[in-house]
């Protein structure tokens, strides 16, 4: 990401249809989406941020994706704070 621009590569074996396979080609396409959509936050005007220390084991909740969510995501609960969604609901 640059400012409010995110890249992205395109590779076949990172495609969503491999999303659940428990295999190499599967933990790619996962960390590929985690990446994607950490990096498209950044282009929406998200910046990195982390989920109230009071709320980490809290049930519910899991990993904030603009901070190591990108690399949780697919395997355990991903969210975004509500730091994240106060500024997606302002953004255009």
């Amino acid at each position: 990401g640059l400012g409010r621009n995110f890249f992205v590569g395109d590779n076949e074996d990172s495609d969503v249809q491999y999303f659940n396979e428990n295999s190499a080609r599967g933990n790619q396409a996962k960390a590929y989406m985690g990446g994607f959509l950490h990096e498209l936050g950044h282009g929406l005007g998200l910046p990195h941020d982390a989920l109230a220390k009071s709320l980490t084991n809290v049930a519910g909740y899991g990993t904030s994706l603009m901070s190591w969510g990108n690399q949780t995501y697919g395997y355990s609960s991903t969210i975004l704070t509500k730091a994240s969604c106060a500024i997606l609901n302002n953004t255009q």
